[in-house]
């Protein structure tokens, strides 16, 4: 019974991880060319990168647990706000790179911060 939860967790966050990539990967090139056309580096009416940073730690949520979620979400946006350990750095890659490096690189510490949460925790 065991080996079948780990299994369907693993293919769970394999989906989700393979959606995530090609949701970034679309939204990479519309903000590139909304924030060519527009003049700005981030425009801030589009949001997708934002989505798609949150997704990453909520990959490490239990389904069904709100203070998991809510922690995921807390811990993204803290990253994405105060932007250490380099994520300040992704901004000034070019395009819509930059804009979406910066939310991934923030889900991805989120991630690491809330898997080691549930390991002590148990």
């Amino acid at each position: 019974m065991k080996k079948i939860l780990i299994l369907s967790v693993l293919l769970q966050a394999l989906t989700l991880s393979a959606f995530a990539q090609d949701w970034a990967e679309l939204a990479r090139y519309q903000e590139a060319n909304q924030a060519l056309l527009a003049g700005e580096e981030d425009p801030s009416r589009v949001v997708v990168d934002e989505m798609v940073g949150v997704w990453i730690p909520l990959l490490a949520a239990p389904a069904g647990n709100l203070w998991y979620a809510l922690a995921a979400f807390a811990l993204f946006r803290l990253f994405d706000i105060f932007k250490p350990l380099g994520i300040r750095k992704m901004e000034y890659l070019k395009g819509g790179v930059g804009v979406m490096m910066d939310d991934i690189l923030a889900g991805i510490y989120s991630l690491i911060l809330l898997i080691g949460a549930r390991w002590l925790i148990g």
